[in-house]
């Protein structure tokens, strides 16, 4: 925010990009940001998005979202939500988000979005970390409480940004994760909750390896404000074409069947804390022999 103050991305250029890619046969968009309800007016960029064909996609915290007025300009003018959960109890969360009353405001947006009732889809993103990887089961009891949730998304803590100046200190072995998988498996299937999870690979999950998130990448271009190689402030592009974005395989991925296009791999720095002896490469046999009935949805 420091660096980029002085060079705010304006609303011309935005609209100008999504124009352009338009034109270039994009139609779905993610707005996100840091934390894009920022953004002055931000209803007006989504609304921009909408009039000229997108599906549009909004992630945000919903610090904004719960404010009613703020929900009634922005929720007709998008179709699809990701908001960010981090734990089940005020305690967890703001402790978390180190930001008093943000587990209120979560909670506020989410019945917002119920009262709306007409998005397509609605996720909750839940980051885990050593604060809150024993609360995962009641997260998800949370939010089956509330019936707006199409999809929970446990995220394994990234190595990058501020997850990456406190990776050893906040990233969980895979194993503390899956432990809760029976009792999350249920909670899902109770409530139709779709559960997806990230940052983990496929093969750890066993038989619930069908709640990878990785097995329903879709290539996607990121575009973003940036300081770029000739110091000059601009648009940065990345292109994602596969799900191993930011991760890497070990040799011993080498003969996994869902290398590649159904695995994105692990995180290096991962792999230097807790090794890679857990990784068990999946065969055809060996997918085979998982029952399909741990499938929740597509």
């Amino acid at each position: 925010m420091e660096e980029f103050g002085g060079f705010p991305v304006t609303r011309e250029e935005i609209f100008s990009m999504l124009e352009e890619k338009r034109k270039e046969g994009f139609g779905h968009v993610t707005l996100t940001g840091g934390e894009p309800t920022l953004y002055p007016k931000f209803w007006e960029v989504a609304a921009f998005a909408k009039k000229i064909g997108y599906r549009v996609f909004v992630i945000t915290n919903g610090s904004a979202l719960g404010n009613p007025e703020y929900a009634e300009k922005l929720l007709p003018n998008i179709d699809e939500l990701c908001l960010s959960i981090h734990g089940p109890n005020l305690d967890v969360h703001d402790k978390i988000t180190r930001v008093k009353g943000s587990f209120d405001k979560m909670l506020s947006a989410i019945d917002q979005v119920s009262v709306y009732g007409k998005l397509k889809f609605v996720m909750v993103n839940h980051v885990v970390t050593r604060l809150n990887v024993a609360f995962l089961p009641d997260s998800l009891k949370l939010l089956a409480k509330k019936g707006a949730i199409h999809q929970f998304l446990i995220s394994n803590v990234t190595p990058h940004g501020g997850g990456g100046a406190r990776y050893g200190e906040l990233a969980v072995p895979h194993q503390e994760i899956i432990e809760h998988l029976p009792a999350l498996d249920a909670v899902a299937k109770k409530s139709g909750i779709t559960l997806r999870f990230y940052g983990i690979p496929v093969c750890l999950l066993g038989a619930y390896w069908r709640y990878s998130n990785d097995l329903f990448y879709a290539p996607r271009t990121t575009i973003a404000r940036a300081r770029l190689e000739n110091g000059a402030v601009g648009w940065h592009f990345e292109d994602s074409p596969l799900p191993y974005r930011e991760k890497f395989y070990p040799e011993v991925c080498g003969s996994c069947v869902l290398k590649g296009y159904r695995c994105g791999g692990i995180y290096w720095d991962y792999t230097q804390l807790f090794g890679e002896e857990e990784l068990k490469p999946f065969t055809a046999a060996s997918l085979r022999r998982h029952p399909k009935e741990t499938v929740v949805a597509s």
